[in-house]
């Protein structure tokens, strides 16, 4: 693509050289420069772009857009703009031709429930036989294909390339998990987005290097709704009406309490051996009776935002209804039969909220004992560490402490954080076994009938992330596939 075409949506400053050149690629890592790339060199956590111009010049790119002022050197383009960030995401719709509008894009965001919401709607949406994507934590799904992401949300020039990949595979439909920071770092800047889901908020991501303050993630995640046509909130979560004030969209509420657009009644738990899962009613919109295969009030949530969303675009509701009453979704909740004595459970739970819902959810089935396998990462909030202690005492569980990306910090000293938030349980209340698979052995040897064993943290995860962030293979789900194969053999 030519340059001028590239750049005809973004106001710039042309600095130096001329806007006569052919493009193959964007790039914002220096390594990647070569003839006919640009290099949009942004201010980033850890490193400045501006430092690196000069060697994606030496590597051949000719075309440079920056933000700061630098010493030129001669026969380069070198183009200013006052946001590079916003730069790239504009400059990479126009280069992938606007892929965002050929497609209905579903974009979800919160504190929790987006990758289950997200996954729940690819899901219903294939059983119907229509061609989608989904982009979120648990990776990038285009029908049956599948491509790891490194964060919740792309970076905007690999978003339109994902979704020009779509397109490619005749994808009418997209949905995608939208962080605050997808939103701080400019990455949906230029997204069409048809639909906006609210599923709930709560302090996170909050600290060096993410965000600054509460009011300032809220903010970031309810500019999805100055984007989006039509937008769905949860009218149970205490910020709904704050996330719904100023929204440019059409608005619809949801609700598990309360009457709303749509809402969910007659909540009832179904267990049997080692499986759970929840039946429930709707009303306002649609007026149906469902089975969740998935256990959890919460998960109800899950379902309606689905349901209101697949019966918005004119999904045939045997096909909605029959989706989710088999719908898995890796990591989450997802339960994992070992014997018909305990239920196992692999959940991607690594905040208090997130802890505070799984436990809660568990105990409304009535267990013997809760078993908790998990730890925290290493380098990372420690808030979390605290938050999941609390929750931990709050619910009388017994902790099996491990390793959950430990990276520089010892597994043992990240336990006794834990242990100490714990605060007035006993050590008997918990133990600590630093290799995750042998914790989780450890947990289903000890496990007695009606347990519930919680396995939190890494969920669809397949790797663990070791002393100088190197990435090792390790997968719970494994880990419980092997105890159960073991223990049929045993």
């Amino acid at each position: 693509m030519r340059l001028t075409e590239i750049l005809k949506n973004i106001d710039y400053q042309l600095l130096q050289g001329n806007l006569d050149h052919k493009i193959e690629a964007l790039i914002y890592d220096s390594r990647k420069a070569v003839k006919n790339t640009v290099f949009i060199a942004m201010d980033g956590v850890y490193a400045d772009g501006h430092q690196f111009i000069n060697d994606a010049v030496e590597q051949g790119c000719q075309v440079i857009v920056l933000e700061k002022d630098i010493c030129m050197q001669k026969g380069i383009t070198y183009i200013k703009v006052s946001d590079t960030r916003s730069a790239l995401a504009h400059m990479s719709c126009s280069f992938f031709s606007h892929p965002s509008h050929e497609l209905t894009v579903i974009g979800v965001t919160g504190t929790v429930g987006k990758t289950t919401s997200a996954l729940m709607i690819y899901s219903i949406l294939k059983e119907a036989g229509k061609k989608v994507g989904v982009i979120g934590t648990n990776g990038v799904y285009i029908n049956d294909f599948y491509e790891e992401t490194h964060n919740t949300t792309p970076e905007s020039y690999e978003l339109n390339r994902i979704m020009r990949l779509m397109r490619f595979h005749n994808c009418d439909y997209c949905v995608m998990e939208v962080s605050s920071q997808a939103f701080k770092m400019h990455r949906v800047d230029g997204i069409d987005f048809d639909y906006g889901i609210f599923t709930n908020l709560s302090p996170d991501h909050i600290g060096p290097n993410e965000h600054a303050s509460f009011e300032e993630y809220r903010d970031c995640k309810k500019q999805l709704f100055q984007l989006c046509k039509i937008g769905l909130f949860n009218l149970d979560d205490s910020h709904a009406s704050e996330m719904m004030n100023q929204a440019a969209c059409q608005i619809y509420t949801y609700s598990t309490l309360k009457e709303a657009d749509l809402y969910a009644q007659h909540i009832n738990l179904y267990q049997e051996p080692g499986h759970m899962g929840i039946r429930f009613e709707t009303g306002g919109l649609l007026k149906d009776f469902y089975t969740l295969d998935m256990p959890g009030r919460f998960n109800v949530y899950n379902a309606l935002v689905s349901l209101f969303i697949c019966s918005q675009i004119g999904i045939d509701h045997a096909d909605i209804k029959r989706a989710l009453a088999h719908v898995h979704i890796a990591g989450r909740g997802e339960v994992i039969h070992v014997s018909d004595d305990y239920t196992v459970i692999i959940d991607y739970a690594h905040n208090g909220a997130a802890f505070e819902s799984i436990l809660n959810t568990v105990e409304e089935y009535k267990p013997n004992r809760v078993i908790c396998v998990y730890g925290m990462p290493g380098k990372r909030s420690k808030v979390r560490r605290i938050e999941s202690g609390e929750a931990i005492a709050r619910h009388h569980a017994y902790a099996v402490l491990t390793a959950d990306d430990p990276r520089d910090e010892k597994v043992s000293d990240i336990a006794l954080e834990i242990i100490h938030a714990m605060g007035h349980l006993s050590n008997d209340h918990y133990t600590v076994v630093e290799n995750r698979k042998e914790a989780i052995y450890y947990a289903l040897d000890h496990a007695l009938k009606n347990d519930v064993i919680l396995i939190l943290g890494k969920g669809h995860e397949t790797h663990m992330v070791l002393e100088n962030e190197v990435k090792v293979h390790y997968s719970d789900k494994e880990s419980v596939e092997s105890y159960r194969k073991d223990h049929k053999n045993a």
